[in-house]
């Protein structure tokens, strides 16, 4: 989200350069003939209101983000009582599994975290999700199901603005294990 804004940003000042460029080149001769005292604070008008403009757009954009951050946060936490579901089941008196299906409880918080996903999910998360969902569907070893929950958590991390930089393969699900060397990547 910050490249794509940064990456916007730039083009929209080189637009407006362009533009502007564009404009003193139709107007050449009026421009040309402009005392120099006038051409300077012209074209500092014209920087400043580039400037003005662009610094409201990213400042929008950020608000956008932080307002939505607290939905997403309750989706994803779904996410994360999910893994919980399946990591603590021993501890819990509801199953999650009953004859070879999803318990009630189990398709209810898979159900709710789709739905949230669909208005809330970046298209990272969204296809780390449609990941997980087509490996475990086709009988997956363990260490594939935890790898792929943990491409998960690294786009959730990523879509909330954290940064994943010195993590490596399968340790942000290594944090759920006893012990961590039990799952090599």
């Amino acid at each position: 989200m910050k490249k794509r804004n940064l990456i916007l940003g730039i083009m929209l000042l080189v637009s407006t350069v362009l533009i502007a460029a564009w404009l003193i080149i139709m107007f050449g001769g009026w421009v040309s003939s402009l005392d120099k005292s006038v051409l300077g604070p012209l074209l500092a008008a014209l920087v400043g209101l580039t400037g003005i403009l662009v610094t409201q757009w990213s400042s929008k954009s950020r608000e956008i983000a932080e307002s939505h951050r607290e939905s997403k946060v309750k989706v994803y936490d779904l996410f994360f009582d999910i893994i919980e579901m399946f990591l603590y089941e021993s501890d819990r008196d509801e199953k999650v599994m009953v004859d070879g299906e999803l318990s009630p409880v189990a398709k209810r918080l898979f159900a709710e975290f789709s739905r949230g996903l669909l208005i809330w999910g970046s298209p990272g998360v969204i296809e780390a999700w449609l990941s997980y969902k087509k490996i475990t569907s086709n009988s997956p070893t363990t260490p594939e199901i935890m790898l792929s929950v943990d491409r998960m958590l690294k786009e959730i991390r990523k879509d909330l603005g954290n940064k994943n930089f010195g993590l490596h393969q399968g340790d942000l699900v290594r944090i759920y294990l006893k012990d961590p060397g039990e799952l090599q990547s």
